[in-house]
């Protein structure tokens, strides 16, 4: 189909991603510049839409599970240092502190060097979705250190309310459990509001989740 006065030329095999410039046709996620054949070029604005809830969830729920599976190896390949025991703070002391530190390095290096790379993780190019920053440009460091500094104290949040509320015996338990689970909820729902379908934390961060099709 022949281009409309006014549409950007469409990128051609054989060009690589760089990253997009505020207010030109690539400015909703990244333009393709002559380079070495990488073919990880984004659509143009036009295009590109923000993307759903539903989609957002299962990418992140496919993400939780592949991370559970990262953290188990993390752990296996400690135990030949404890003699194949669990670790414990009652038992192990200072290594408990140690494990923890090195679980959160795992996570973000599962999350970070995944947004930083190509913007998206195992289960975002499964479920067709891409992180980037408000000016279409890939994550920096920054960027990526903000995101899972705050998205993980959601997640953390809302993990500790969901396990407060299976075992809450009073009504002040079960308020305890939901007030934890609020910021996360209240950061989805959000995306209802935001003309650009962003959660509280794509506005913290300043970044948005776009559909690639």
């Amino acid at each position: 189909m022949p281009d409309r006065p006014g549409d950007a030329p469409a990128p051609s095999k054989g060009l690589t991603a760089q990253p997009g410039l505020p207010g030109s046709p690539w400015a909703g996620g990244l333009h393709c510049a002559p380079g070495d054949g990488n073919n990880r070029c984004a659509m143009s604005e036009s295009e590109a839409r923000p993307a759903g809830l539903g989609r957002r969830l299962a990418a992140l729920l496919y993400d939780g599970l592949l991370l559970m599976a990262v953290l188990f190896l993390g752990t296996l390949v400690l135990l030949p240092f404890t003699g194949g025991e669990a670790i414990t703070p009652q038992d192990s002391g200072p290594w408990e502190v140690a494990y923890r530190v090195w679980l959160a390095l795992l996570a973000f290096g599962f999350f970070c060097s995944s947004w930083i790379r190509r913007g998206q993780t195992l289960g975002m190019m499964s479920w067709k979705i891409r992180l980037q920053r408000d000016d279409g440009r890939p994550l920096r460091w920054l960027d990526a250190v903000l995101r899972f500094s705050l998205g993980g104290a959601l997640a953390v949040a809302a993990l500790s309310g969901l396990w407060v509320l299976r075992g809450a015996t009073t009504l002040s338990s079960a308020a305890l459990g939901i007030a934890l689970l609020l910021p996360a909820v209240g950061s989805y729902l959000f995306m209802y509001a935001d003309p650009g379908a962003r959660t509280l934390l794509d506005r913290w961060t300043r970044c948005r989740v776009m559909r690639l099709r």
